[in-house]
């Protein structure tokens, strides 16, 4: 009886043991990866660089059960690669005043002199609907960029 105590014992502690070093070995990992994945990219929010890299090259819209919907594609100009590029879509009434304002997000990684298509979705709810609006401006925000590498 005593040995099975002992065996339970030395394999519990070895469990907890293993957990523990489970555990500080992912948390090392992840924060190494997030340390050098920043020390990479170069954050560029309404910036300038933003939008002289990755422009709108073509946009259309349509109303689809009660929604603004944006559909276009977006060219990249530059030497970097871009993420996480948020393009903005304003919408104006007849006194070119801005009344609302809709964004969205590419998922995709958007390599240098790519294009990449998106979709925003401008949507209203039954109690608060879309404003009546005349005109709408589309661009791109902000995103992150990558240097390339010039040697490929």
């Amino acid at each position: 009886m005593i040995k099975l105590k002992e065996i339970g014992s030395k394999l519990g502690n070895g469990a907890l043991f293993g957990v523990g070093f489970s555990i500080v070995f992912f948390l090392v990992g992840f924060f190494t990866v997030r340390y050098f994945d920043s020390l990479l990219a170069e954050s560029y929010t309404n910036d300038s660089m933003v939008s002289n890299s990755v422009f709108v090259a073509e946009h259309e819209s349509k109303m689809v059960d009660g929604n603004f919907v944006v559909l276009g594609k977006l060219e990249n100009i530059s030497n970097r690669i871009w993420r996480g590029l948020q393009v903005e879509v304003e919408l104006f009434d007849k006194d070119k005043k801005f009344i609302h304002e809709c964004s969205g997000y590419i998922g995709a990684d958007l390599e240098a002199g790519a294009v990449e298509y998106f979709q925003v979705n401008c949507k209203g709810c039954k109690d608060s609907p879309i404003p009546e609006f005349d005109s709408y401006t589309v661009a791109v925000k902000s995103g992150y960029a990558y240097a390339v590498d010039e040697k490929e």
